[in-house]
Protein backbone atom coordinates (compact mmCIF):
# COMPACT_ATOMS: atom_id res chain seq x y z
CA UNK A 1 0.00 0.00 0.00
CA UNK A 2 0.88 3.93 -0.87
CA UNK A 3 -0.05 6.10 1.91
CA UNK A 4 0.63 9.83 1.25
CA UNK A 5 0.96 12.08 4.49
CA UNK A 6 -1.64 14.87 5.00
CA UNK A 7 0.87 15.91 8.03
CA UNK A 8 3.47 15.53 10.32
CA UNK A 9 2.41 15.17 13.97
CA UNK A 10 0.70 11.96 13.75
CA UNK A 11 3.59 10.02 12.17
CA UNK A 12 6.00 11.65 14.71
CA UNK A 13 3.44 10.75 17.78
CA UNK A 14 2.58 7.29 16.19
CA UNK A 15 7.04 6.39 16.48
CA UNK A 16 7.05 7.86 19.89
CA UNK A 17 4.53 5.91 21.20
CA UNK A 18 5.22 2.70 19.32
CA UNK A 19 8.73 2.69 20.17
CA UNK A 20 8.36 3.98 24.31
CA UNK A 21 11.06 6.75 23.35
CA UNK A 22 9.36 8.24 27.36
CA UNK A 23 11.31 5.21 28.90
CA UNK A 24 14.47 6.13 27.76
CA UNK A 25 13.70 9.57 27.38
CA UNK A 26 10.84 11.30 29.72
CA UNK A 27 11.40 14.87 27.71
CA UNK A 28 12.12 14.34 23.99
CA UNK A 29 12.23 16.60 21.00
CA UNK A 30 11.11 15.57 17.39
CA UNK A 31 11.55 17.63 14.20
CA UNK A 32 10.42 16.55 10.75
CA UNK A 33 10.43 18.34 7.17
CA UNK A 34 9.05 16.93 4.04
CA UNK A 35 6.30 16.41 1.35
CA UNK A 36 2.63 16.40 2.74
CA UNK A 37 -0.18 16.14 0.20
CA UNK A 38 -3.67 17.01 0.51
CA UNK A 39 -7.23 15.60 -0.16
CA UNK A 40 -8.09 15.00 -3.53
CA UNK A 41 -9.68 17.87 -4.05
CA UNK A 42 -7.65 20.64 -2.27
CA UNK A 43 -9.02 23.96 -1.26
CA UNK A 44 -8.70 26.71 -4.17
CA UNK A 45 -5.69 28.48 -4.29
CA UNK A 46 -3.41 25.10 -2.44
CA UNK A 47 -1.34 22.76 -3.45
CA UNK A 48 -1.67 19.02 -3.79
CA UNK A 49 1.41 18.50 -2.70
CA UNK A 50 3.31 20.45 -0.07
CA UNK A 51 6.13 20.90 2.08
CA UNK A 52 5.85 21.39 5.59
CA UNK A 53 8.77 21.43 8.71
CA UNK A 54 6.80 20.80 12.41
CA UNK A 55 8.58 20.38 15.33
CA UNK A 56 7.25 18.63 18.73
CA UNK A 57 7.96 18.36 22.37
CA UNK A 58 7.38 15.08 24.34
CA UNK A 59 6.98 14.74 27.63
CA UNK A 60 6.78 19.04 28.78
CA UNK A 61 3.60 20.48 28.89
CA UNK A 62 4.53 23.46 30.21
CA UNK A 63 4.76 27.18 29.40
CA UNK A 64 8.73 26.94 29.41
CA UNK A 65 8.29 24.58 26.56
CA UNK A 66 5.71 26.30 24.88
CA UNK A 67 8.23 29.51 25.00
CA UNK A 68 11.09 27.55 23.69
CA UNK A 69 9.02 26.61 20.69
CA UNK A 70 8.07 29.81 19.57
CA UNK A 71 11.17 31.08 19.89
CA UNK A 72 12.96 28.12 17.83
CA UNK A 73 10.48 29.36 15.17
CA UNK A 74 11.23 33.19 15.23
CA UNK A 75 14.82 32.38 14.94
CA UNK A 76 14.45 30.18 12.15
CA UNK A 77 12.27 33.22 10.69
CA UNK A 78 15.54 35.26 11.75
CA UNK A 79 17.57 32.79 9.91
CA UNK A 80 15.79 32.75 6.61
CA UNK A 81 15.81 36.52 5.89
CA UNK A 82 12.35 37.22 7.57
CA UNK A 83 13.22 40.30 10.09
CA UNK A 84 11.19 41.30 12.67
CA UNK A 85 8.29 38.82 12.01
CA UNK A 86 4.91 39.55 13.73
CA UNK A 87 4.48 36.59 17.06
CA UNK A 88 0.78 36.77 17.99
CA UNK A 89 0.40 34.51 21.30
CA UNK A 90 -2.83 33.80 22.56
CA UNK A 91 -4.47 30.86 24.78
CA UNK A 92 -7.30 27.92 24.01
CA UNK A 93 -6.92 27.39 27.27
CA UNK A 94 -8.69 23.51 28.68
CA UNK A 95 -11.32 22.17 28.68
CA UNK A 96 -13.35 24.00 31.24
CA UNK A 97 -12.43 27.75 29.77
CA UNK A 98 -13.57 26.04 26.60
CA UNK A 99 -16.55 24.82 27.65
CA UNK A 100 -17.23 28.20 29.09
CA UNK A 101 -16.27 30.56 26.32
CA UNK A 102 -18.80 28.19 23.95
CA UNK A 103 -21.66 29.11 26.51
CA UNK A 104 -20.64 32.94 26.19
CA UNK A 105 -20.80 32.59 22.11
CA UNK A 106 -24.07 30.76 22.25
CA UNK A 107 -25.53 33.33 24.91
CA UNK A 108 -23.84 36.34 22.44
CA UNK A 109 -24.94 34.84 19.38
CA UNK A 110 -28.47 33.61 19.72
CA UNK A 111 -29.89 36.77 19.68
CA UNK A 112 -28.66 37.47 16.22
CA UNK A 113 -29.16 34.10 15.11
CA UNK A 114 -31.62 35.56 11.93
CA UNK A 115 -28.15 37.50 10.64
CA UNK A 116 -25.68 35.05 10.59
CA UNK A 117 -24.85 33.01 7.64
CA UNK A 118 -27.36 29.35 7.04
CA UNK A 119 -23.84 27.39 7.98
CA UNK A 120 -23.40 29.73 11.07
CA UNK A 121 -26.97 29.06 11.76
CA UNK A 122 -26.28 25.51 12.42
CA UNK A 123 -23.15 25.65 14.04
CA UNK A 124 -24.75 27.83 16.54
CA UNK A 125 -26.38 24.58 18.02
CA UNK A 126 -23.48 22.06 17.07
CA UNK A 127 -20.19 23.86 16.88
CA UNK A 128 -20.08 27.41 17.70
CA UNK A 129 -16.92 27.94 18.11
CA UNK A 130 -16.40 26.72 14.29
CA UNK A 131 -18.02 30.44 13.87
CA UNK A 132 -14.74 32.11 14.40
CA UNK A 133 -13.55 30.71 11.25
CA UNK A 134 -16.13 31.66 8.88
CA UNK A 135 -15.10 33.66 6.15
CA UNK A 136 -19.20 34.86 5.69
CA UNK A 137 -19.28 38.96 6.04
CA UNK A 138 -21.89 38.61 8.29
CA UNK A 139 -20.62 36.06 10.39
CA UNK A 140 -17.54 38.34 10.59
CA UNK A 141 -18.98 41.04 11.93
CA UNK A 142 -21.07 39.15 14.41
CA UNK A 143 -17.90 37.51 15.59
CA UNK A 144 -15.74 41.07 15.56
CA UNK A 145 -18.45 41.93 19.14
CA UNK A 146 -17.88 38.71 21.12
CA UNK A 147 -15.55 39.35 23.77
CA UNK A 148 -12.24 37.40 23.96
CA UNK A 149 -11.31 33.75 25.05
CA UNK A 150 -8.28 34.99 26.73
CA UNK A 151 -11.49 36.53 29.47
CA UNK A 152 -12.81 33.56 30.20
CA UNK A 153 -9.34 31.27 30.81
CA UNK A 154 -9.48 29.38 34.54
CA UNK A 155 -6.91 30.08 36.95
CA UNK A 156 -4.70 26.98 35.89
CA UNK A 157 -4.74 28.26 32.52
CA UNK A 158 -4.32 31.37 33.19
CA UNK A 159 -1.04 30.56 35.06
CA UNK A 160 0.08 28.71 32.56
CA UNK A 161 -0.33 31.91 30.09
CA UNK A 162 0.80 34.08 32.32
CA UNK A 163 4.14 31.90 32.40
CA UNK A 164 4.47 31.27 29.08
CA UNK A 165 4.60 35.23 28.66
CA UNK A 166 7.33 35.59 31.61
CA UNK A 167 9.36 33.29 29.49
CA UNK A 168 9.38 34.74 26.34
CA UNK A 169 9.97 37.75 27.91
CA UNK A 170 12.74 35.68 29.46
CA UNK A 171 14.42 34.93 26.11
CA UNK A 172 13.90 38.38 24.55
CA UNK A 173 11.15 37.00 22.29
CA UNK A 174 9.02 39.69 20.76
CA UNK A 175 5.07 38.86 20.72
CA UNK A 176 1.89 40.83 20.96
Amino acid sequence: PLTLRPEGTAGAARAYVEHKVHNSQPVTKWYYIGPMFRAERPQKGRYRQFYQAGAEIYGDKGPAADAEMIDTLVGFLNAIGVSSPEVLVNSIGGSETRAKYRDAIVAALEPKKASLSDDSQKRLSTNPLRILDSKDPRDKEAVAQLPSLVDFLSDDDRAHFDALRRHLDALKTPYR
